[in-house]
């Protein structure tokens, strides 16, 4: 039994981080610079699995360098791949992150491929029977016919909405996304559980019918990208034993902690930073710094 099966497609991401953007035709120098997995799904389940939550993806990569990168890190932190399948001959997407000190914001360019998303008949349903929680990344027919599957076996379906889309929540159990959504409006739509964000500043949300909201202390945010998608994954691995309320500020601590270094997954904290965190404000900024320091040549440890 998994407690978290995700999907959604993963991405290579390559993050570089300066004081400022350099003028047009104007050179600049990087401060930090860092090769990680990306997709919604990747810091998702990466933040649950690191906090302690059995997870399983369901993806789709190439069978390029950025592809076997994608799903033999999601291994390494000890995400079940089985239900990630490798299209032959397919490049797997990158996002280069430029993220800027003085602003505190970050730009993203994409790279897409036309890979071929996975099938009906190629959805694993010995997977799908046995999660406890099937979370949908990105907004796409195939995860929702997965979430019926997964669903009838008895697992809450959990929308983890990309930019707070709203558009699709017949049988969703829980939602969660960014703050600028209306969460009242999306609970009269059927969903017992709304589960919002505002970066790593605070939380809110509404749980059977009751409002919540919550804070934790402040850090020197270092890099917002992955910030939403920690918060979810964090949110469902911190449910058991906890109400929903107190679910949200586990994981907004979560989410706090990784925003103080690079990138999508470098961030992502065990249990015993979170709960320090939120018993006196600090955590130890060690492990965190180890696993900066593995990604900075994040490609090396690729298989050839």
């Amino acid at each position: 039994m998994f407690d978290i099966v995700g999907s959604g497609n993963p991405a290579t991401n390559y993050s570089m981080y300066l004081k400022e953007y350099p003028k047009l035709g104007v050179g600049g120098r990087l401060a930090q610079n860092s090769w990680q997995i990306g997709g919604r799904i990747s810091g998702g389940l990466a933040a649950a699995q690191r906090l302690g939550a059995k997870c399983a993806a369901l993806a789709v990569a190439g069978d390029d360098l950025f592809g076997r990168f994608c799903k033999e890190e999601l291994a390494h932190i000890g995400v079940n791949v089985d239900g990630v399948l490798v299209r032959e001959k397919a490049r797997t997407s990158l996002v280069v992150a430029l993220s800027e000190m003085e602003t505190n914001t970050v730009t993203r360019m994409i790279k897409k491929t036309d890979i071929k998303q996975m099938a009906e008949d190629e959805l694993p349903a010995d997977i799908l029977k046995n999660a406890k929680y099937y979370v949908m990344f990105e907004n796409d027919e195939v995860w929702y016919k997965a979430a019926a599957v997964a669903k009838a076996a008895g697992a809450k379906v959990v929308y983890a909405a990309p930019y707070g889309d709203d558009t699709c929540l017949d049988g969703v159990d829980i939602f969660i996304g960014p703050a600028t959504v209306d969460a009242k409006a999306i609970a009269a739509k059927g969903v017992k559980t709304v589960v919002l964000n505002d970066g790593v500043a605070a939380c809110c949300g509404i749980d059977d019918g009751k409002e919540f909201s919550g804070k934790v202390p402040g850090v020197t945010v270092f890099d917002t990208i992955g910030t939403d998608e920690v918060f979810a994954g964090a949110f469902l691995a911190a449910l058991d034993g906890r109400t929903a309320a107190q679910a949200a500020e586990y994981a907004l601590a979560a989410a706090a902690i990784h925003s103080t270094v690079i990138g999508e997954i470098a961030g992502t904290p065990t249990p015993d930073l979170v709960e320090q965190f939120l018993k006196d404000g600090t955590f130890d900024a060690a492990p965190l710094q180890e696993q900066v320091d593995y990604y900075f040549s994040g490609l090396d440890h690729v298989s050839h």
